[in-house]
């Protein structure tokens, strides 16, 4: 289903689903783009709020990028919530040393990098922003 909005004389053609992220679970995998990316980039522009190219790059560049993220606002609502990484999730967890803590039911359990990140990386789903509590640590 398409949609029509306009915002003064700009006018976009926008999908009613919510903005996709990329298909991966590598742990240096992309996550979707925020507002302000689209909204700088006229390529990504097209790619996910102007997939029926209605926004030529003349009126794409009369715009300014406060204007684009106000439209992708007023189009699909609140930013979805990013995803954090494996790399966010390590770097949020490390205690020095190359030692990281992680909670678990009764108490917090010490391990490595090398021990942790496969975990993260089997549990990591870019489009689930609490895809943490999907970790199984057997200790």
């Amino acid at each position: 289903m398409f949609a029509v909005f306009s915002v003064s004389t700009y006018s976009l053609t926008a999908r009613r689903e919510p903005i996709p992220a990329p298909s991966t679970t590598a742990h240096h995998a992309l996550t979707r783009p925020t507002y302000a990316q689209i909204a700088a980039s006229f390529d990504l522009w097209q790619e996910y709020a102007d997939s029926a190219g209605t926004t030529s790059r003349d009126e794409f560049d009369a715009m300014t990028t406060a204007d684009r993220v106000d439209l992708l606002l007023s189009t699909f609502g609140p930013e979805p919530e990013q995803a954090p990484t494996v790399d966010d999730v390590l770097a949020s967890t490390a205690i020095g040393n190359g030692f990281h803590d992680w909670a678990v039911q009764g108490g917090t359990i010490r391990l490595t990098e090398a021990e942790l990140r496969p975990a993260l990386e089997a549990a990591y789903d870019s489009t689930m922003p609490d895809w943490i509590v999907m970790v199984d640590i057997d200790g």
